[in-house]
């Protein structure tokens, strides 16, 4: 009984662990421009593999628009 009881544990486990994984949609950055009344909104999205420092620039025709990175 004890042996069963460990078999049919065994057996499960394995199972549950895969439900408690979270699925991740495969997406690039998202990169939204929309005109404002000041000018244009810039949007991005944070992807769930960035780290927690992750810091972006933000570039016009090569040019350099922010003076610290945006976190």
């Amino acid at each position: 009984m004890r042996k069963q009881l460990f078999l049919a544990a065994a057996m499960v486990m394995p199972v549950l662990g895969v439900h408690a994984q979270r699925v991740m949609d495969k997406l690039d950055r998202g990169l939204v421009a929309v005109a404002a009344n000041n000018g244009t909104f810039v949007s991005w999205r944070v992807l769930g593999e960035d780290g927690d420092n992750v810091k972006f620039n933000l570039y016009r025709d090569g040019t350099l628009l922010n003076s610290t990175p945006f976190s």
